[in-house]
């Protein structure tokens, strides 16, 4: 039994002799002896260019070559001496990729597609593929001219391939019909594709892969550039003719495919549509060993960065995962994706540990595990484990990973309610986003951006960063960020007390949230939607959709949603002068915010508290809580804390009789209120400080 080595990176050459059957019918001895003229040629070029000669397959043979340009060169002066014999018509196809040594023989997808590009060949003719093409040098009196994109079935690749042009050899164009050449995306406007969930074919208990991989590839064809892919979830229930689901989802291609896992060995079958040719443009089958689990997803997403004509992109570098590692990864995300309480972040997170656990390097389920430490509230873990995926994807260069890592850096800051900490990642993340044309990523940044514009109250800026998102969502079908951006559209007027404006947004957030059954989502715009029925003084409405909203909440123990559902029922029992009960709330709320350290929640609830102190009478009690809360929100840069708290204060020590001091704080209230074009409240104020001056000169 052979002895395998490793893997390397090899030029691979195939050659025969065309119309080699019909010579060995006709004269079988005279076959035989240009077989051994040819090998005689062979080895003596090998030997001269240091190529390794491996096997005969009939009048065909394989050899590799260290060196590319050394294959290139041989290839041709094979064709030149085998002109010596005008029966001797050989025929090579090269191709450069890895494969795995043996003592005897090689291995590997590489090999295949050497031999598929030989067979695409034709009389004293040379072709090679890009890959090849990428790394060889031509002597002056050579070229290649490219002929086209073609499929290398049973492979699962597509290839672009090269004529060799220059002497002695001939120019060919490629008829065969197994060769047709793949049409690709020539239009200026921007791509759109359907990518369909790829069927599982096998047990029900391997779905995970099918989901996982198909998950993968949508978002690594999301982050291509300006290109149009609906929502998994806007898909998977979808049935019919290709065509029909390309009008139905207004896209141009539909990828579909199916996976069947059969022991230690995968099934896969692809199928793209295009539905301006009416036609499948790729159609693929192939069967790859479980160990080659990373690479099924790459070699699709390959292919379609080549048909939607795209530059190739960094994707995590799946394909040098461990196979253990990466089932671990896509159980992970399956359960992680489809969450529907919190049992489930538990199980996604333990499969991921697992993951990280068999291979260190693997950074897309480091970058998950962070985010499920995150939803439950564990800060300090996820902090750790980002600057770890930070660290290595700088190590690594992988930009794609380090973006992602950027970004959640900046979440966990932002949830903790250090703006200028978290704004720091997010233009690092962004700056990212657009070196590599990631328009998912850009849009994911400027909303988090706009979300901090807010809290600054800087209004009109947010609003516009969100109209922007909003834009590229609906250019990309990206439903999730849309939402978000409608929430915080709905934020902005909700604090401006325009409800009717504040309510529209909640309400399309809301809709969209259900239509793809986003259950975190659905809780966000229900609160939402119960603050502003609190503001209307709607107790009844606002108090149903803050227990639907915590239902979900509590699910998927999402502690930060939770939090801030005691806080707004609190609100809802200050406004009734239920002070005790809404006491409670806020003390729930707070004891939740402190193990979060949200200091934003903090903030607010210590507001919140000094206001129930306030309506019992107990002025020192609230003034000490609105210090606090001034102290935190000046520390965050939350200028719209900062301004709550000012005229807090400034009720505070209009009660306690203290008219300048109270003057002082409205007057801050109303410098910070005049800054953010608040003029009702300006106003308001304004009308405060004439009566508490004119209190002042009567005394």
């Amino acid at each position: 039994m052979s002895l395998i080595k490793e893997k390397n990176l090899v030029a691979i050459m195939f050659t025969d002799i065309t119309g080699y059957t019909s010579i060995s019918t006709k004269d079988e001895q005279f076959a035989f002896e240009l077989i051994r003229i040819k090998k005689s040629i062979l080895l003596k070029i090998l030997k001269k260019h240091k190529g390794k000669f491996i096997k005969e397959i009939g009048d065909g043979t394989l050899s590799y070559f260290e060196n590319p340009t050394k294959a290139i060169e041989s290839a041709i002066e094979l064709i030149a001496q085998s002109k010596i014999n005008k029966n001797l018509n050989i025929r090579v196809g090269l191709h450069y990729g890895s494969v795995i040594l043996a003592k005897d023989d090689i291995y590997g997808d590489a090999v295949n597609i050497a031999s598929r590009v030989e067979s695409m060949s034709t009389s004293n003719s040379i072709l090679i593929t890009k890959d090849l093409a990428d790394n060889i040098k031509l002597n002056k009196e050579y070229s290649y001219k490219k002929l086209g994109l073609y499929a290398m079935k049973g492979v699962g690749k597509l290839i672009d391939i090269y004529n060799i042009i220059g002497p002695n050899l001939k120019k060919i164009k490629v008829t065969s019909s197994d060769n047709k050449g793949i049409k690709i995306h020539k239009s200026k406007k921007a791509p759109t594709i359907a990518i369909m969930p790829l069927k599982n074919k096998g047990d029900k208990k391997d779905d995970f892969y099918a989901y996982g991989i198909s998950a993968n590839l949508l978002n690594d064809v999301t982050s291509l550039g300006n290109i149009k892919v609906p929502n998994l979830r806007k898909v998977e229930n979808l049935k019919g003719t290709s065509k029909r689901l390309c009008n139905k989802l207004s896209v141009q291609y539909l990828l579909n495919g199916t996976l069947w896992k059969l022991g230690n060995n995968f099934q896969i079958s692809i199928d793209l549509y295009d539905n301006l040719s009416n036609s499948y443009i790729w159609q693929d089958f192939w069967q790859d060993n479980w160990d080659n689990l990373s690479a099924i997803q790459e070699k699709i997403f390959d292919g379609l960065v080549k048909t939607l004509n795209k530059s190739d992109l960094n994707i995590y570098g799946y394909s040098n995962s461990k196979s253990e590692a990466y089932e671990f990864y896509l159980k992970g995300s399956y359960y992680f994706k489809n969450r529907k309480k919190s049992r489930d972040i538990e199980i996604a997170q333990g499969y991921f540990i697992n993951a990280v656990e068999k291979d260190n390097t693997l950074l897309i389920a480091k970058n998950y595990l962070g985010v499920t430490y995150i939803h439950l509230g564990k800060i300090e873990i996820a902090k750790n484990i980002y600057l770890d995926v930070l660290k290595q994807s700088k190590n690594n260069d992988d930009i794609k990973s380090q973006a992602m890592a950027l970004s959640n850096i900046g979440e966990m800051y932002f949830r903790q309610g250090d703006y200028r900490k978290a704004k720091e990642y997010y233009d690092k993340s962004i700056k990212i986003r657009y070196e590599i044309k990631d328009v998912a990523g850009q849009a994911t940044q400027i909303h988090n951006i706009a979300a901090i514009e807010r809290i600054r109250g800087d209004f009109s800026k947010s609003l516009n960063s969100s109209k922007e998102v909003i834009k590229i969502c609906k250019k990309i079908d990206n439903n999730e960020l849309c939402v978000k951006s409608y929430l915080n559209i709905g934020d902005i007027y909700h604090f401006q007390s325009k409800y009717s404006n504040s309510l529209l947004f909640y309400k399309k957030a809301y809709d969209l949230s259900l239509e793809f059954k986003e259950s975190e989502l659905i809780a966000d715009s229900l609160n939402a939607l119960a603050n502003v029925y609190t503001s209307k003084l709607e107790n009844k409405k606002a108090i149903n959709a803050y227990r639907k909203a915590n239902t979900i909440y509590k699910k998927l123990d999402n502690m930060q949603g939770v939090a801030n559902i005691f806080n707004n029922i609190g609100l809802i029992y200050l406004n009734d002068e239920k002070y005790q009960k809404s006491k409670i709330n806020f003390e729930k709320s707070i004891k939740i915010k402190y193990k979060l350290n949200d200091k934003e929640g903090i903030a607010n609830c210590l507001l919140n508290m000094g206001n129930v102190f306030l309506k019992e009478k107990n002025a020192i009690e609230a003034e000490k809580a609105f210090l606090k809360s001034l102290k935190i929100f000046q520390n965050i840069d939350d200028v719209v804390g900062v301004s709550f708290s000012f005229y807090s204060l400034g009720e505070v020590y209009r009660t306690m009789n203290k008219i300048k001091k109270s003057i002082e704080n409205f007057n801050m209230a109303k410098k910070i209120d005049k800054k953010l074009n608040d003029l009702e409240s300006v106003k308001q104020i304004e009308k405060i400080i004439s009566n508490l001056n004119d209190k002042l000169n009567n005394k």
